[in-house]
């Protein structure tokens, strides 16, 4: 059971669509730098703890991930994974790079993200579709760019999409 006691439903071979923000909705995937790692960091989780990798988006103040947990590891597992790791090198970033975005470095009390995080299981086919269009709409919902226009921290794996 997680800490916020948030009861967790886990299916073998489940798709989840997770989302994830940052503490405070702060925008630390402005910074390049910080957007780029981010996107390192899902597919290496991914790699580590044996999952399929659908598709996910970095928008500044949260993210998104489609993916299906395949070995002995759950959902839980990966976003723990991810947010731990991200969360210890943004800090060392912040301190050395002064990233902050008044030039002042910003580190963030209690770690980059908030405590829990929400899911969603997959229930079928259209389902799966609607969620990958969610996924490369979100740039535009959140005025990052126009319709047409290449988002950098948009990834759609087409082979299982």
């Amino acid at each position: 059971m997680h800490r916020n006691s948030q009861k967790r439903i886990y299916l073998d071979n489940a798709i989840y669509f997770v989302t994830t923000k940052t503490r405070d909705k702060y925008p630390y995937f402005k910074n390049p730098i910080f957007a780029e790692y981010m996107m390192e960091v899902i597919k290496i989780g991914c790699e580590l703890k044996g999952c399929n990798l659908f598709g996910h988006v970095i928008i500044p103040n949260h993210i998104h991930v489609l993916i299906q947990p395949k070995k002995k590891y759950n959902i839980s597992d990966y976003m723990h994974y991810i947010k731990r790791h991200s969360s210890r090198n943004i800090r060392i970033l912040i301190l050395k790079n002064h990233a902050g975005e008044d030039g002042h470095p910003r580190l963030p009390s209690g770690g980059v993200w908030q405590s829990s995080f929400h899911d969603h299981i997959i229930r079928d086919e259209e389902d799966l579709n609607t969620h990958i269009e969610y996924i490369k709409n979100n740039p535009i919902k959140h005025g990052l760019l126009k319709e047409g226009e290449t988002y950098s921290y948009l990834y759609i794996n087409e082979e299982l999409a």
